[in-house]
């Protein structure tokens, strides 16, 4: 699927700067954009134990809640804190079946349980934190591990099915090509939509998405596409919903390349980096890869490794002759070819 940011045709940039700068300079985002194993995600959980709060902790996927659950108890009670540790991610058969069927209710409504604990700890993932409604998180700290994307794109046809979309959109015109889409007033829940068996799962996200993110839309009214032609859809996610949280930090390496980071900057988001305390000592080590190479000595191509040794060492039967064996020697990732 082509990104909207790869053609000329879209005025995604544009029209979303205007849209969100009318508010956006209020927004705070501290950030640490410092590179994988320089303790980003160790700092954070060193946070949530050790200094009492609220917090609530998005991470990249369901599968390193328990991990960063178990990161977040056991410091804490090395300090000698006892938070209240929380997760909500959706349910699914297998691994998550301890997960809950509505993801955003209960993270909207987990700030006004447990008011008398002084230490909380709610951990999320991103897709939980940007489809939700945030604004019960009145003076909580919002730490988020990894990059958020921020942005979606799509291209569609509905042929058939564009009355459908003109029953729970509206249009409102921006130029002569795009619109902003709107939920009509009578336009059924996603969860009503769930009891409509000719309402598909990807009609019920697509909704969802609409429904907190606002797309822009290249279309002036949905019967052009009864000729089946394909339109785009494109969205940012509205940081005007973090503006409930008194801190706000982002612990992602290289986040200042990220597309999250341009556009968050481009709409006039106060972007702050700070650094990540690291006293661990980096020791060298040996790495030894093997290889087959019949016609050419293997390539010195390896991206920058801190205190590494690399040996290659040939592995197999060449067909015909002898295969050398190069050492590629790493120092502050400076890669040095000895033979």
């Amino acid at each position: 699927m082509p990104s909207p940011f790869n053609s000329t045709d879209f005025a995604f940039c544009k029209q979303y700067t205007a849209i969100l700068k009318s508010y956006a300079d209020v927004i705070k985002i501290e950030y640490s954009g410092a590179l994988c194993s320089a303790g980003k995600t160790e700092h954070a959980c060193q946070m949530m134990a050790s200094t009492p709060g609220q917090y609530l902790f998005a991470v990249d996927r369901r599968e390193v809640i328990d991990t960063r659950i178990k990161r977040i108890e056991k410091k804490a009670a090395a300090e000698g804190t006892h938070p209240l540790v929380q997760a909500i991610f959706s349910k699914s058969e297998g691994q998550f079946e301890a997960g809950t069927e509505n993801v955003r209710q209960a993270l909207r409504e987990q700030p006004t349980k447990d008011h008398d604990a002084p230490h909380r700890v709610v951990v999320c993932t991103h897709e939980g934190l940007l489809s939700s409604d945030l604004s019960t998180y009145q003076g909580w700290t919002l730490i988020i591990d990894e990059t958020p994307n921020i942005w979606g794109f799509g291209e569609l046809q509905s042929p058939f099915s564009w009355s459908l979309y003109k029953s729970f959109f509206g249009l409102k015109p921006l130029d002569d090509e795009w619109s902003e889409v709107t939920i009509c007033r009578d336009a059924p829940t996603p969860t009503a939509c769930a009891k409509d068996a000719a309402i598909s799962d990807d009609f019920r996200d697509l909704y969802r998405r609409w429904k907190n993110t606002r797309p822009l839309v290249k279309l002036t009214s949905w019967e052009e596409t009864a000729d089946g032609r394909r339109w785009s859809w494109c969205s940012v996610w509205n940081p005007e919903k973090l503006d409930a949280f008194k801190r706000v930090m982002i612990l992602a390496n290289s986040f200042e390349d990220s597309l999250t980071f341009k556009l968050l900057k481009q709409a006039g988001v106060r972007l702050v980096p700070f650094s990540i305390p690291d006293d661990r000592q980096w020791l060298p080590r040996t790495v030894l890869i093997r290889y087959f190479a019949s016609t050419h000595r293997a390539g010195t191509g390896f991206g920058p490794i801190r205190l590494i040794r690399v040996v290659l060492k040939p592995s197999g039967r060449p067909p015909s002759g002898s295969c050398r064996t190069p050492i590629l020697k790493i120092i502050f990732g400076r890669p040095i070819c000895m033979n």
